[in-house]
């Protein structure tokens, strides 16, 4: 991570809990080091840095911001470490047996236990030199400090102090998975990654330090909707070219004598709406966005566009989002 830190005559530039004086226009370097050594308090309102000395030339520590950096920097990799399991997760879960499953899910595991851990026993993720401890460790780590929690057929089940959190951690499921992946990965025999591992991975989920798995699979089906209505209105376009403009009205005003099926599913709407890509008053409207902002979805007599219901409420959703900015 790279921060500027600025005062009134100098900044730094900082990497982790240390921080860099690059040579100042101020007298040269030494001194404008003098010069940061005799200020007491710089603007941004925390004491001025105490230079190391002379193993490290040029280097300045300060132990308060050092200790706000370090903060930053472990919420940061907490936020990293729940959005890597969610994805993964969220990919197993429709498909556990795509390739590269094994890797995939010793990835989403190790990330959604590091995240667990570090939530509820800080500095237990890592190991003595500073590193995250892998997969099994992790359990293993769970395991220790959840020695007087309940226990169900191997799972651990992790509760807040205010009874709110139940997190049912397989552990004898997750490590019956991490054996399988590990044969697949080095190359040492032969596994195969099961449904019930997993659902002991995606139950995960429960924690407060991640709760992914749902917005993934909202912005993943979000994405593939936008990429289907970017096809059908390709698709559209170049049959409206193909039939011509003297058969595209000739459809339109066919259209005009569209009758709506079930009355009920328009709301008093109009039976028809204007198409996005022909520009015809041809779309017949099957069924009104739920928010009452009246897009209708349905097809278009003239260019065959389809406009699905979920297109309807994004586009509902946008009109009443650009109303209330106006108000």
């Amino acid at each position: 991570m790279q921060c500027y830190v600025q005062a009134k005559h100098w900044s730094s530039l900082v990497w982790g809990d240390r921080f860099y004086v690059p040579p100042s226009p101020i007298g040269g370097s030494g001194a404008a080091r003098d010069d940061l050594k005799r200020q007491s308090r710089p603007s941004f309102g925390v004491p001025a840095m105490r230079y190391a000395g002379d193993k490290r030339k040029g280097w300045l520590y300060n132990p308060r911001l050092a200790c706000r950096v370090r903060a930053v920097m472990q919420i940061e990799m907490q936020q990293h470490r729940a959005e890597q399991y969610g994805r993964l997760a969220a990919l197993l879960e429709k498909d556990y047996e795509v390739p590269g499953a094994a890797a995939i899910f010793d990835q989403a595991l190790s990330c959604g236990l590091a995240a667990i851990v570090a939530h509820e026993w800080p500095g237990e993720e890592l190991k003595k030199n500073g590193d995250v401890k892998s997969a099994r460790f992790l359990l293993d780590a769970v395991k220790t400090k959840t020695e007087g929690c309940p226990d169900q057929d191997g799972a651990r089940i992790l509760r807040g102090a205010d009874g709110s959190l139940d997190v049912r951690v397989d552990c004898k499921a997750l490590v019956e998975a991490i054996d399988h992946t590990a044969a697949i990965r080095h190359a040492r025999g032969v596994g195969e990654l099961q449904r019930p591992h997993v659902d002991a991975l995606l139950k995960l989920d429960a924690h407060d330090a991640l709760l992914q798995v749902l917005d993934e699979q909202r912005e993943s089906d979000w994405v593939k909707e936008q990429i289907r209505q970017r096809h059908d209105r390709m698709r559209a376009s170049d049959y409206l070219e193909l039939i011509g403009e003297e058969e595209a009205e000739r459809r339109a005003k066919a259209a005009e004598d569209f009758v709506v099926i079930s009355p009920g599913d328009v709301d008093d709407g109009a039976a028809l709406d204007t198409c996005p890509v022909c520009g015809w008053e041809a779309l017949a409207v099957s069924g009104i966005d739920p928010f009452g902002a009246g897009v209708g979805s349905g097809a278009c007599f003239v260019c065959s566009y389809v406009r699905s219901i979920d297109e309807a409420e994004d586009l509902a959703r946008g009109a009443m989002m650009a109303r209330h900015m106006d108000d």
